[in-house]
């Protein structure tokens, strides 16, 4: 997959090209199965779908926190992608707050937003509703991640 620097005109496909990307490796985040729903160039915003299936479910009947982690890292991970136009952008930190559970059955929505890029780090924000409910948020999170584009810069 070739990735090019961020360009209005095209982020939709760019941002589209990133979950087909995801959804070609053969890794943990293809079983999480995000779907793109759209994307916002001026406010530096992407939306993904993830679907709660049954082994997402812990022994309480809500989706287990390791997951709500893993969206939330996907969603963020893509968003820091698309802005550094690289094919990964390791995560350095997380900060997850969560707020309500999901059930099985649920459609959840992912809105991630880049706050910063910078040479070495990128920051980006989330979170997360019911597709059903989209003023009711389930979880928030920030996060860290290590730009490529310093690979190989002297300080």
């Amino acid at each position: 997959m070739e990735f090019t620097c961020p360009k209005q005109e095209t982020m939709e496909d760019d941002v589209k090209n990133i979950v087909a990307f995801v959804h070609a490796c053969e890794s943990f985040d293809r079983q999480l199965n995000p779907e793109y729903v759209s994307c916002d160039f001026d406010r530096k915003e992407i939306t993904v779908r993830y679907r709660i299936a049954p082994w997402m479910i812990n022994v309480i009947g809500t989706v287990h926190g390791g997951i709500y982690a893993s969206f939330l890292d996907d969603v963020m991970g893509m968003n820091a992608s698309y802005w550094a136009g690289a094919p990964g952008t390791p995560t350095i930190s997380m900060n997850i707050n969560y707020l309500r559970p999901a059930k099985p059955g649920d459609s959840l929505l992912l809105q991630s937003h880049l706050a910063s890029i910078g040479h070495h780090m990128i920051h980006v924000t989330a979170s997360c509703c019911r597709e059903t409910e989209p003023n009711r948020v389930l979880m928030t999170a920030s996060g860290v991640y290590h730009n490529p584009a310093s690979a190989g810069r002297k300080e």
